[in-house]
């Protein structure tokens, strides 16, 4: 998420944040410091999730379809079985796509 240049007042604790500093944060040359990640996502509107650029997972209604159950299980296999168990797949899908 890109922040327009200028400064905003960010409330608890009062600061500013100049334009230059937002470039460096942008740029990667300077971290924002935890404790200022909240009232800085709420000066811009965001959640801290949106403002790291992390997607917030949907909240789940009911229980996961069989397919997610059994990729959820593939998952936790050994990288051998996966590796397997994709193999299989491939087989099968290559098959019905004739």
């Amino acid at each position: 998420m890109r922040v327009p240049a200028r400064a905003y007042r960010i409330r608890t604790p009062p600061r500013f944040v100049k334009a230059v500093t937002l470039a460096h944060y942008e740029l990667g040359r300077l971290r924002i410091a935890v404790a200022m990640l909240s009232p800085l996502a709420k000066a811009l509107g965001v959640t801290v999730e949106e403002l790291m650029g992390e997607e917030t997972p949907p909240a789940k209604r009911g229980p996961a379809p069989k397919l997610l159950q059994q990729i959820e299980r593939i998952q936790r296999l050994p990288r051998t079985q996966q590796r397997f168990v994709m193999q299989m797949l491939d087989t099968v899908l290559a098959q019905a796509s004739r």
